[in-house]
């Protein structure tokens, strides 16, 4: 994870109850990456609602159940499928009474927006379900919401943010006077305890110039190497300010931002660069220091994961399609290669060469290669710096100029 990130922030495990039962209810941009990244930042065991066709096959759903996941079937899977939800509902009911934490994605199903969709009413059927089972039952619900700088890019920022818990039965009275209306009443209090922890822009024009204009917020601010793992919400946190301030934007302004900002993202598409490589404030010295004093970890990092890191380019660059799941299969694609052949086969082979010292083989590996996409960074910081300035440099002027409207609006 802190390979495939680039960094990533966490806020609000302070607020997460260390006991009892609890549905963690989450927005769902990416469709592999959440579920895994949460069980590795969460301090508990957590059991994921997984689509039940998955589970069709015995070696796959053998699988599946080790690692915590219950099926549930859709409409789409067949009426003879949707009758074994009743048994994956008693099951979550029987998890719950043991103190389970279940991840639940209410949106219903995955699509990369910078959006909270409509709440299905998954989660209060199956607290309803749970409080009939055992009307004692004490069932936390947890707002967590997940924001990706861009989903389907290698090398991409991740920021988390935990709500506050609300406590399910506090919707007990409203599930006895109605059960649909008290399902409803329970949905929309679960939107609005996630509808403030992610960004979240209601209109689709302001979410295009949201996207166009959020590197040089991004940039303008800067980010710290390490710890790659921070516990911190202030990069959230202006990202979600950015959006309410173009959403903000009187219509004149919004059209002259959104003007000036497609030129701009047009410009350096032509040229082939981002906004970091344009801005002045990338030091090219600085660059060049990384450059050398990286370059030995670098090597070792390249040489150590030169198979593994080109099967996984070749697979998810060449055969996987770019759709919304693009980020997800790449992700799964390096984490069988590397992890699970690679990983393993060179750790075996080192041992037998070096004895015990090899068990050392896969930490080196992964902390070099770390070494190296930083070092990598900084090579190309120093190519389109130099690319820009002798071969663009009336087109660099004018981009400049660009973004310097940009930020006046920012």
């Amino acid at each position: 994870m802190r390979i495939f990130f680039k960094k990533i922030y966490i806020d609000g495990l302070d607020r997460l109850p260390r006991n009892g039962a609890m549905f963690l209810v989450s927005n769902h941009p990416n469709g592999f990456w959440e579920p895994c990244i949460l069980a590795l930042t969460f301090p508990f065991p957590l059991h994921f609602l997984v689509r039940g066709d998955l589970f069709q096959k015995p070696l796959i759903s053998w699988f599946l159940r080790l690692t915590n996941q219950i099926p549930i079937f859709r409409f789409k899977d067949g009426f003879s499928q949707m009758r074994q939800n009743e048994q994956s509902r008693s099951e979550i009911t029987q998890k719950l009474k043991d103190g389970a934490r279940i991840l639940m994605y209410p949106e219903g199903s995955t699509k990369n927006i910078k959006k909270l969709r409509p709440l299905k009413k998954g989660v209060a059927r199956m607290a309803y379900d749970a409080f009939q089972e055992d009307p004692e039952m004490e069932l936390q619900m947890m707002p967590v919401c997940i924001t990706f700088t861009d989903a389907d890019r290698f090398r991409k920022d991740i920021m988390i943010k935990i709500g506050t818990p609300q406590n399910a039965r506090d919707f007990i009275p409203a599930f006895k006077e109605n059960k649909r209306d008290g399902m409803q009443k329970m949905t929309d209090a679960l939107y609005e305890g996630m509808k403030d922890l992610l960004v979240n822009i209601k209109k689709p024009e302001a979410a295009r110039v949201f996207e166009y204009v959020a590197p040089i917020h991004r940039n303008v601010i800067g980010e710290k190497w390490l710890p790659v793992v921070e516990k911190s919400g202030e990069r959230l946190e202006g990202e979600i300010r950015l959006a309410k301030k173009i959403e903000t934007l009187s219509e004149e302004r919004f059209k002259s931002l959104s003007k000036t900002s497609n030129a701009y993202v047009r410009t350096m598409n032509k040229l082939g660069t981002e906004d970091l490589y344009v801005s002045k404030d990338t030091s090219v010295f600085k660059a060049l220091l990384y450059a050398i004093i990286l370059f030995p970890l670098a090597a070792i990092g390249f040489v150590m994961n030169l198979i593994p890191s080109g099967i996984t380019f070749l697979l998810s660059y060449f055969v996987v399609p770019k759709t919304v799941y693009y980020g997800s299969i790449s992700g799964l694609t390096r984490l069988g290669v590397h992890m699970h052949i690679f990983y393993p086969i060179f750790t075996i082979i080192a041992c037998l060469k070096f004895g015990w010292i090899g068990l050392l083989y896969m930490p080196v590996a992964c902390l070099t290669e770390w070494f190296f996409y930083r070092w990598w960074d900084s090579i190309r910081i120093i190519y389109q710096k130099i690319k820009l300035n002798l071969l663009h440099g009336k087109a660099l002027k004018q981009l400049r100029s660009q973004r310097e409207v940009i930020l006046s609006y920012l």
